[in-house]
């Protein structure tokens, strides 16, 4: 499984573990409790997944791709910053997207 889907299953466990601590507060708190914990723990993990695909790239995708060539046709800057070490607030890089022609 890619950190794609990884990351959906992740966020969506945790929207189903948020409207079940809201259900469960009135039946049971130590299900509530449950929820929470499992609400919490999804809502790291996919926070997580969705970083390390920023900063890393999908493991799978470069064990399995095919290399190849692309020009770069346009390039623009977004207003995503990646805070990593010592760039960090105003100083860290912006995240730039590309358009590409494969060959």
């Amino acid at each position: 499984m890619n950190t794609g889907r990884l990351s959906v299953i992740c966020w969506a466990l945790f929207l189903v573990a948020l409207i079940g601590i809201g259900l469960a507060a009135q039946a049971s708190p130590e299900i509530a409790i449950a929820a929470a914990a499992i609400s919490a723990l999804s809502f790291v993990y996919a926070m997580y997944l969705c970083l390390w695909g920023m900063r890393k790239g999908d493991p799978r995708l470069l064990r399995r791709g095919t290399s190849g060539t692309a020009e770069v046709v346009s390039a623009r800057e977004t207003t995503w910053a990646v805070a990593a070490g010592e760039y960090y607030g105003i100083g860290a890089p912006t995240v730039w997207k590309y358009g590409l022609e494969v060959a």
